[in-house]
């Protein structure tokens, strides 16, 4: 302490106690951690909300294209894991993706694609596979989107946003049906284009595209099969996994199903098998999954809710949507599946 030189008196420093410090320390850390989860949180909302803006996008693109071309893209040119079919060539891999770059502000990407296309360019091997395109990336996930395998290939460009094949799992490989042996409920399928007309329940009560989180090209290969992963490849449009089905409700905890090209992991378990394909949607939003309807409305759907309900609502003319399993060609067995 200093002295009064008049006085004589101690006076106190106006300097900080080691006590005092530590204090001062201690109370700053209680308030970061009180305020983090709230920053988090915010973080969370404003991804969450570009997510739901990417997927509006897509929905009024999907709507676009029907306006100019009278349909919507077929989800999957080739059958559902065959080569020989009719049109087997450059565009046996392509799907629902390519066709509306025009729609989302990727002209440029489009019109190379057509350059190329007409030249005679397998889409395996078009010189833009592996670009990004930002109104398909959801802000939370954690994974690149493009991951080269073990052996240094990529499947290019993968999308967070894959679009509705419908409420049942695929059929055999091979074939153009769901499990049940009718074609597909959604309003993606293969080779056949769908239009509103055939969207009987109603657009406000049809899923058209939904999230999922990518797969992990360095996750554990048993219980998978192959080099890479195929699910949510756009360019590739193999195994019916540029399409999901509703068969499962959001988030769920059991494996995805792959004819081939599957490395499961926690985010993205998966499992291969001959028949019974599905993609589920799921998302690292807490609690649920963004959707896209068929009127181009945006919906959360949280976790719980009632999986028959989730599940009618993959179909475009179930005819009921209280949950009872029933698809437009059939009925799933059982019920849903969990």
């Amino acid at each position: 302490m200093d002295v009064d030189p008049k006085s004589g008196i101690r006076i106190r420093g106006s300097g900080f106690t080691l006590v005092e410090l530590l204090v001062v320390i201690a109370i700053i850390g209680v308030l970061v951690a009180l305020l983090l989860p709230a920053v988090q949180s915010a973080r969370e909302a404003a991804r969450r909300s570009q997510c739901s803006n990417n997927m509006k996008q897509i929905g009024l693109a999907l709507h676009l294209h029907h306006n100019s071309r009278g349909d919507f893209p077929v989800g999957q040119v080739q059958s559902h894991n065959c080569w020989t079919e009719p049109g087997h060539g450059r565009n046996a891999r392509m799907g629902w993706f390519p066709p509306l770059l025009e729609y989302i502000e990727a002209g440029n990407m489009y019109d190379q694609w057509r350059i190329e296309n007409d030249a005679g360019t397998n889409i395996q091997f078009f010189s833009m596979r592996d670009t990004p395109v930002p109104s398909f990336m959801c802000p939370s996930e954690v994974l690149p989107t493009v991951q080269p395998a073990d052996n240094g290939h990529t499947e290019g460009f993968r999308s967070n946003y894959l679009v509705c094949g419908g409420d049942n799992p695929w059929g055999k490989h091979c074939t153009k049906t769901d499990i049940t042996g009718q074609p597909p409920t959604g309003i993606f399928h293969f080779a056949d284009k769908m239009t509103m007309a055939h969207i009987t329940d109603g657009t406000s009560n049809t899923i058209m595209a939904g999230e999922v989180v990518l797969p992990d090209q360095s996750g554990e290969i048993p219980g998978g099969c192959g080099w890479y992963d195929h699910r949510s490849t756009v360019w590739e449009h193999v195994h019916s996994v540029a399409m999901f089905v509703t068969a499962r409700p959001p988030n769920s905890n059991a494996a995805d199903i792959v004819g081939w090209g599957c490395r499961t992991s926690d985010a993205a378990p998966c499992i291969c098998a001959n028949s019974g394909g599905m993609t589920t949607v799921r998302s690292y939003h807490p609690g649920g999954v963004t959707i896209t309807m068929a009127d181009a409305s945006v919906q959360f759907y949280t976790d719980d809710i009632d999986a028959g309900i989730f599940q009618a609502l993959g179909s475009r003319a179930s005819g009921d949507l209280e949950g009872d399993g029933i698809g437009g060609g059939g009925t799933n067995p059982g019920g849903p599946v969990r």
